[in-house]
Parts: C-alpha cells; structure tokens; sequence
C-alpha cells in the first residue's frame, strides 16, 4: 500500500469512500485527509521484497490519468487475510471474543463498516441481522492447506486475473 502525496487535491472528490476493484489487480483506494490518497493492490512479490511499488504506482495511472507524476510519501506492505469464499466473516470464539476477519485485501473498505457491525455484535450479540447473517457465515478450512494456497495458487490466481485483464483492454 501507498500513500500518495497530491498536489492538486481537487483532482479527486474530497468526500471520496473507500473503494476497491475486482479487476484481478484488487486496486482499493481512499483519501487520507486534504491532500493524501491512500492506495494499495496486489503487486508482485519480488516487487514487495524488493520495496518497489511499480506496479501500483501503474495501476494507480491507469485509473487517475491525472496523478501519474504523484509523489508516494509512504509505502508499507503485509500478509493479507483471504477467506476461501471471499467474503467478510464475524465470529465469536467461546472465550467470548469476537472475530471479524476475511477482507480478502479489500480492508481499507470493509473494515470502517466490518467495525460498525463488530460494535453491534458486542453490544448486542447476534440478534441484529448483520450480525447474525455475518455469523452464520461458516469459515472453510482450504484445501490441501493454507500454505500451498498463499504460496503458489493466490500468487498464480492474482496474475492470471491481471493478465486476462489487460489483454481484455488492449482489445477495446
């Protein structure tokens, strides 16, 4: 992820939510007070290894046109928690905590409004419907195990998405 400094922070709407793509590049992006964006995606890892950011900083000219010279002023990068259906889940373990998990690296958009409905879970279990539909979710163990997953297949997935997606726009 990225922190984008703007020069011209009329470039994008002040009052911009959080956002995130299902392009394959799983773009997601927000401002971060007057003059910041934040921006972040899958990237390679050895461009994560590396602290080289080139593929953001394309996939954020791909979309803003106008902040392809935007200075980064912060980058960081982390494990990202993907569930195998790829949907948000909440849960309550029997020590009594509760548990929302499985952004699946959209966080900076579900994780304002994942923390809204955790509060409703504290405050008032799972008799509100967002909490009891979030619940009922049942978290699948993956198959043949998460290692081999966040290894190889992800990393695979994520590349074969991006690259379907730019043939795709070469073609338009």
């Amino acid at each position: 992820m990225s922190s984008f400094y703007l020069p011209e922070p009329q470039t994008l709407p002040l009052a911009m939510p959080a956002v995130y793509d299902n392009t394959g590049a799983y773009n997601y992006f927000r401002r971060a007070g007057h003059q910041h964006l934040l921006f972040g995606g899958a990237a390679p890892r050895g461009e994560i290894r590396r602290g080289d950011f080139a593929t953001l900083q394309h996939e954020l000219a791909l979309m803003f046109p106008s902040l392809v010279n935007a200075r980064i002023t912060h980058q960081w990068t982390g494990l990202v928690g993907i569930s195998r259906d790829f949907l948000p889940h909440l849960a309550r373990l029997p020590q009594g905590m509760w548990v929302a998990a499985g952004y699946s690296g959209h966080g900076v958009a579900l994780a304002t409004e994942m923390g809204w409905i955790l509060s409703k879970a504290v405050l008032h279990g799972e008799h509100d419907d967002q909490v009891r539909a979030l619940t009922d979710l049942a978290f699948k163990p993956y198959p043949l195990g998460v290692a081999l997953w966040s290894r190889v297949l992800v990393p695979l997935a994520l590349d074969t998405m991006k690259y379907r997606n730019r043939l795709s726009a070469r073609q338009h």
